[in-house]
C-alpha cells in the first residue's frame, strides 16, 4: 500500500509541466545520509526539483559526527536570496541551523522572500535540529529561544521529534495528553508534528495538532538500524506532499507512507558500522 501510495504520488509529480522548487536550508552530511541530502534525495524520488542553501559542512559518517563547521551567516543569506531570486519555491524547509546568527539571518530572508498571501508565499516547514541521536540537547537554550522568536512565527507546520518539542515547549505532558495549543505556543505554531511522540516495540505514533484538533498517526516500527535521516526523510516529504496541492493531514499521511517505504527498502543494508541510511529511490528504479 505505502509503496503504491509513493509511486503514484511521484507518477502524478512528474508528469506536471515541470517540477515543483523546493528549497531545503540544512546542513551538509558527508555520509549522505541525513541533511541536506536526505531532503534532495527524497524530493528526486518524488519527481520534484530540489534546491539548497547549506547552512553547515559536516564531517560523518554512520557512527559519530567528527566536525561540524557552520557557513557565515552572510553566506547563507547569500544562498538563500540566489535561488529564490530565480527559481523561486514552492515550499521551503529548515534543518540544521545550530547557531543563534544563523537562525536569524534565515528568518530575516524568509520573511522578506515568503511576504505576501497564504495563496502567493511558499509552504514553510521547519524542522528544528536540536537533539543528537541519543535526544541529548546539542546547544544551548538560546539555540532553541531564537527558533521561538524567529522561525516558528513564520511557520506553516513545526516538525520536532518529542526531545525537541519538549525543549520548544511544543511537546504533550505525561499522560500524553495536551499540545502545543494548549501550552500557549499557538501564537508561534500554526500545525506541529511530533514525530515519534511515542513508541512501543510494535509501532511508533507520530501527534498531528493543528490548533482545532490532535491526531495520533501510528505506524508500524520497522525493526532497523539504518533509520539515519528518517526525520528529514519525513519533513522533506510533508514539504513536497503540501506543495504538490495536498491538505496538511493528507500530505503528513502520504510522507509517512513514503518514510515508511524508505525505511523497508533500506532495512537490510549493511552500510557503514551504524546507523545506516534509508532507501529512498522508489523500488523499480532502485
Amino acid at each position: 500500500m505505502a509503496e503504491a501510495l509513493s509511486v503514484s504520488v511521484s507518477a502524478i509529480i512528474r508528469f506536471m509541466l515541470q517540477p515543483l522548487p523546493l528549497l531545503t536550508i540544512a546542513g551538509s552530511d558527508s555520509g549522505g545520509a541525513a541533511g541536506a541530502q536526505a531532503d534532495l534525495k527524497t524530493w528526486a524520488a518524488l519527481g520534484a526539483y530540489g534546491m539548497s542553501a547549506l547552512t553547515a559542512v559536516t564531517a560523518q559518517n554512520s557512527v559519530l559526527v567528527q566536525q561540524v563547521h557552520f557557513l557565515p551567516p552572510e553566506m547563507v543569506a547569500a544562498q538563500i536570496d540566489a535561488v529564490l531570486s530565480d527559481y523561486g519555491a514552492a515550499a521551503i524547509k529548515t534543518g540544521f541551523l545550530g547557531r543563534v546568527e544563523i537562525i536569524e539571518v534565515v528568518a530575516d530572508r524568509l520573511a522578506y522572500w515568503c511576504r505576501g498571501g497564504s495563496e502567493t508565499r511558499p509552504y514553510i516547514v521547519i524542522d528544528p535540529v536540536l537533539v543528537n541521536h541519543r535526544g541529548e540537547a546539542m546547544f544551548g537554550p538560546d539555540v532553541a529561544d531564537a527558533y521561538r522568536r524567529w522561525l516558528l512565527p513564520l511557520a506553516d507546520l513545526v516538525t520536532p521529534n518529542a526531545a525537541e518539542a519538549r525543549l520548544l515547549g511544543l511537546g504533550e505532558d505525561e499522560q500524553g495528553s495536551g499540545g502545543a495549543g494548549e501550552q500557549g505556543s499557538q501564537s508561534v505554531a500554526a500545525r506541529v508534528l511530533i514525530k515519534g511522540a511515542r513508541r512501543s516495540d510494535s509501532e511508533i505514533v507520530d501527534v498531528y495538532w493543528d490548533g482545532a484538533r490532535r491526531v495520533e498517526l501510528p505506524q508500524v516500527l520497522i525493526d532497523t538500524t539504518n533509520t539515519h535521516g528518517s526525520g528529514d526523510t519525513l519533513s522533506a516529504a510533508v514539504c513536497a506532499f503540501r506543495a504538490a496541492g495536498h491538505d496538511w493531514p493528507e500530505a503528513i499521511h502520504r510522507a509517512q507512507a513514503f518514510t515508511h517505504a524508505a525505511l523497508r527498502r533500506g532495512a537490510g543494508w549493511r552500510l557503514g558500522a551504524g546507523h545506516g541510511p534509508l532507501g529512498h529511490a522508489p523500488a523499480e528504479s532502485a
